[in-house]
């Protein structure tokens, strides 16, 4: 029987088919795998809370269901199996699309690991994360970083570990990018191999450069992205405390999830840890293109800068 394994967010994820969207993290198949994809029928349950506007979520002793309209049903059982039951007429590529996202990120949350939405780029050998809500710009930014010649560590989603010193580690997740047509026309990269997303007009995934980073990293920052006030304008603003375990907490990937899977607790925790020990910025900036290669400039400096301080 055919299958494929890829090392993503520290994990070996072996599937009975290729995944296309993790061509790059493909490994081979003579390592034990952490976690098991199956196709096969999984039951309906009655709907016990949506989350993400998308996700009917339900769950027993036999572990989490996550039905998605249109798409097909999801058993994720224990931290270490997927069993994926697709409706029919659905592409591949939608399929893939949940579980290289939303499914993934419920393993994560059921094996007690934090994610955070967020891009990362390697800065002198540890990671940067840029944290924020859809749409705050964080694949722009990240495509940016690649192109000076920053290696990437993840699209999206990072999975957060401690070490046994209790140094927090960014690891190695997507190894693809999503950008708007705006996006790749502004740095120049319309010319890159890329294929359109087909269930978002306008929208292209591109293969990370071969230089991605494969291994975890120290993390030596985070940047949480928000827009800027209309009479305000770019600025980047040390946090601590609270307001630092909030852009944290904010930015943990389906969170909601990690709640209805028990994590509730290790997750504030891991957060706290983070916060503490790894220096967190807000970055206010101006949505859209116009001004986006000054602002980014800018973050590089202030990355490089903190990066050469946390060397020395």
């Amino acid at each position: 029987m055919m299958t494929a394994t890829y090392r993503v967010f520290g994990l070996d994820v072996r599937f009975p088919r290729e995944v296309p969207t993790l061509r790059g993290a493909r490994i081979g198949d003579d390592t034990a795998a952490d976690v098991h994809v199956a196709f096969a029928p999984v039951a309906p349950l009655p709907v016990m809370e949506t989350v993400n506007d998308d996700l009917d979520t339900s769950w027993n002793a036999e572990g989490l269901t996550i039905a998605v309209e249109e798409v097909g049903r999801f058993l994720i059982r224990g931290g270490h199996t997927i069993v994926v039951d697709p409706y029919p007429g659905v592409s591949q590529a939608e399929i893939d699309l949940y579980l290289a996202g939303s499914i993934m990120g419920a393993i994560l949350h059921q094996r007690a690991i934090m994610p955070l939405h967020c891009n990362a780029f390697a800065c002198g050998g540890a990671a940067v994360l840029l944290c924020g809500d859809s749409g705050a710009g964080k694949s722009t930014l990240a495509a940016w970083f690649e192109g000076r010649g920053r290696p990437l560590l993840t699209d999206d989603v990072c999975a957060v570990t401690f070490d046994p010193k209790g140094t927090a580690l960014g690891h190695p997740g997507m190894p693809r990018l999503r950008l708007w047509d705006d996006a790749l026309e502004a740095m120049e990269r319309i010319g890159q191999a890329a294929c359109s997303v087909p269930w978002a007009d306008g929208k292209f995934e591109l293969e990370m450069s071969s230089d991605r980073v494969r291994q975890p990293l120290p993390i030596a920052a985070i940047y949480h992205l928000r827009e800027a006030e209309p009479d305000s304008g770019f600025a980047i603003t040390a946090l601590r405390g609270l307001p630092a375990i909030d852009a944290i907490t904010s930015s943990i990937y389906r969170r909601r999830i990690g709640d209805l899977v028990g994590h509730t607790a290790g997750y504030l925790q891991d957060t706290a840890r983070l916060a503490t020990g790894t220096p967190v910025f807000r970055v206010e900036r101006t949505w859209g293109m116009e001004h986006f290669n000054r602002e980014a400039a800018l973050i590089e400096d202030h990355a490089i800068a903190l990066c050469s301080q946390i060397a020395a």
